[in-house]
């Protein structure tokens, strides 16, 4: 696929805000369903970290670390 064949890039990427709540909640508005997340917050010093549906929910590759692959069971549950 050339790049000429991308008419629309957001149906490839898109960012979404959201404000946390502690609990489960639904992020929508992507518009497609992803296979790839960055998550960062925006108002902590919290790591960033990415999560693919290649290795799972429950997996996450941390940005500012020198682990390999973690797991974390409390974040991103579905890639929707």
């Amino acid at each position: 696929m050339a790049y000429t064949d991308i008419d629309k890039p957001s149906d490839y990427f898109n960012t979404v805000l959201y404000t946390g709540t502690g609990s489960s909640q639904g992020i929508t508005g992507v518009g497609f369903q992803p296979d790839f997340l960055w998550v960062k917050s925006r108002s902590n010093a919290d790591y960033h970290y990415f999560q693919d549906v290649v290795r799972g929910v429950t997996k996450q590759l941390n940005t500012n670390t020198n682990a390999a692959e973690t797991s974390y069971t409390n974040g991103v549950t579905a890639f929707g």
